[in-house]
This record gives structure tokens, C-alpha cells and sequence, in this order.
């Protein structure tokens, strides 16, 4: 969902790196909690001063070209929160996939693997969005390999890799395929979804919401298909405004999805405001029983959020 790139840096230190072919992945510390199901918030964390748990999961994003390891990442270390990081490409995904941007690859590995911290790395969410500046799905998929090529050969063991595009795409015969890197690149499938319920077009109706299922079921079968692990990277609903309480019951609803999906290992909340577009209002702030309805999920176990001390933020619970 969000669409606007950080400012390009300057390309004249980029040299091209020899790259090996990528050997089998191996991690120091598997990015997963060893049961449940990792949750938290995509963007803006400030709800979680709301809640009297620390969220064990947020997604961050940045682009190639800057620090990656920035006051976010480095904020959800400190909390015991296991980052999502996006990182967009600044340049056509042809020529990262060629080499030429090898050593920028290079030195954004290593500031990962400094890091230490067990990591989700997403290469370029959302590249359907991006064909007329970026490439084709071709050159996204090769860019996507070279990336990984790169931090494996760096020997990042602290990271794995999600794939992250739109859940439009995996809907009978839509264009997911065309993107995919491939198994050996790929550890988690990870998808961004929304119960619009015609909201870009007019006021949202109640008579096209659709369930967390519903969006995202079709993502979740191809990661079970390839053997992989799922992450609902970003997900979110509209409040409807003629059926109050509607969005508080969705974001119940998604929590008991959750507890059926076995592959499903993360899932973040979309917490925006009206997005640039439209009249889509995704934030958590959007009704009071919208949010005590996240804030309930937040306190299940199986989320493997942590209490806070008393004091510290939300009611004690």
C-alpha cells in the first residue's frame, strides 16, 4: 500500500560484485514463533500504546540506497518485535538482476547481518503496481533472485525472504505465477489485502465486504501448494458507517482464520489513515469498537504478544 519511494540516491560507488549461484538456505534463528501466530502492525505503531501488550510483529519498509537498519528496526529489536522489512527498489529491476547494483546489495547485507536479529526481508512489495517505472514481472523475478543471491553469498543467516505482492493476483488465473522467483528464493509467500468493499469508488457497501478468508485464501493456497510459509503482510478493512460494529467483527473474524491456517505465521495491521486515492479508511482509529476489537486480539496468547509491566501502556490484563 505504500506507494511513494524514498528519494534515489546517487549510483556512481555501485559496482558490480561476483555472485555465485545461491547455496540451500540456512538461518541462524527461524524468523517464526514456534507456535501461534506473529502479530502487529504495517506503518504507523503508536496504537500500540493503546494496548497492554508489546506486538511481537511490525512491518517496516525502506528502499534500496539508505540505512536499512534504522531507528524502527532497531526500536523493535530493543521491544522483542520481529520486523518485516520492505525494501523497494530505486532502479529498474533489470539491472539489479544484471549486477550492476551489486555492491550497494553488498553493503545493505552487511548492515542486515550486523544487525544480527532474526529478520523478514521483502524485496519490492507490491511490483504489480510498479511495471511502467520498474520492468516486467520477469525482471522483478530475476531482481528478486539476484537479491538473495547476494545476502546468501554475504553470509546472512539471520534474514529469510518473503515474497510480497497484492491478493488480487492469486485469484483464478491472475498473474502471480509470472512473478514468482522461484522455491529455492523464496521462504515465505506474503501478500497485502483489504476489504474495500467498493470504498475507491463511493461510500463502502456493506454488500461487498468480504472476509479475511475470502482476500486472502487464495495466497494462502499457493504457499501451501510451494511448501512455504504465509504472512498476511498487510491487511485491513473500512469501517461501514451504515452497519457500525461491521469492521470490529471482520477484525474478530480474521483472528479466528488465523487459528485454522497452520502455514499462516504473521500478520500485520494496515493501521493508515484515508489512503491517497480514495476515501478508504483503513486505520484502527476509525471507531472505538474497530479498535477494542484489535486490541482484544492482541491479548490472545497465541499471538505471542507480551504483557507489558504494569504502568507502561493499555489496562492491565
Amino acid at each position: 500500500m505504500f506507494r511513494t519511494l524514498l528519494a534515489a540516491v546517487g549510483t556512481a560507488a555501485l559496482v558490480a560484485v561476483p555472485v555465485a549461484t545461491p547455496a540451500s538456505a540456512s538461518v541462524d534463528e527461524p524468523f517464526a514463533a514456534p507456535t501461534g501466530v506473529l502479530f502487529g502492525v504495517a506503518g504507523d505503531a503508536t496504537v500500540e500504546a493503546s494496548s497492554d501488550r508489546t506486538f511481537s510483529m511490525h512491518r517496516v519498509y525502506e528502499t534500496m540506497g539508505r540505512n536499512l537498519i534504522d531507528g524502527k528496526v532497531k526500536d523493535d529489536a530493543a521491544k522483542g518485535r520481529r520486523t518485516v522489512l520492505s525494501v523497494k527498489a530505486n532502479v529498474p529491476w533489470a539491472q539489479i538482476a544484471a549486477g550492476r547494483y551489486d555492491g550497494e546489495l553488498v553493503r545493505e547485507a552487511q548492515q542486515i547481518k550486523a544487525f544480527g536479529k532474526p529478520i523478514l526481508i521483502g524485496f519490492h512489495h507490491e511490483p504489480e503496481d510498479d511495471l511502467a517505472r520498474f520492468g516486467t514481472p520477469a525482471d522483478f523475478a530475476a531482481a528478486f533472485r539476484r537479491f538473495v543471491t547476494v545476502y546468501r553469498e554475504q553470509g546472512v543467516t539471520n534474514a529469510e525472504y518473503a515474497w510480497i505482492m497484492m491478493t488480487w493476483n492469486f485469484r483464478k488465473g491472475g498473474p502471480a505465477v509470472q512473478y514468482y522467483p522461484g522455491d529455492d528464493y523464496v521462504d515465505y509467500v506474503a501478500t497485502d489485502g483489504y476489504n474495500s468493499a467498493g470504498c475507491r469508488s463511493g461510500a463502502p457497501n456493506p454488500a461487498k465486504s468480504k472476509s479475511f478468508a475470502g482476500i486472502f485464501q487464495g495466497a494462502y493456497d499457493f504457499a501451501v501448494t510451494h511448501n512455504k510459509m504465509f504472512v498476511a503482510a498487510e491487511y485491513g478493512s473500512v469501517e461501514f458507517p451504515s452497519v457500525p460494529g461491521l469492521k470490529a467483527q471482520w477484525i474478530l473474524d480474521s483472528a479466528v482464520t488465523a487459528k485454522t491456517w497452520p502455514s499462516l505465521k504473521g500478520m500485520a495491521y494496515f493501521n493508515h489513515g484515508v489512503d491517497a486515492v480514495s476515501v478508504c479508511k483503513w486505520s484502527l482509529d476509525s471507531s472505538t469498537t474497530a479498535l477494542q476489537a484489535f486490541l482484544d486480539n492482541a491479548k490472545d496468547p497465541f499471538f505471542n504478544n507480551v504483557p507489558k509491566p504494569t504502568g507502561t501502556g493499555g489496562a492491565a490484563g
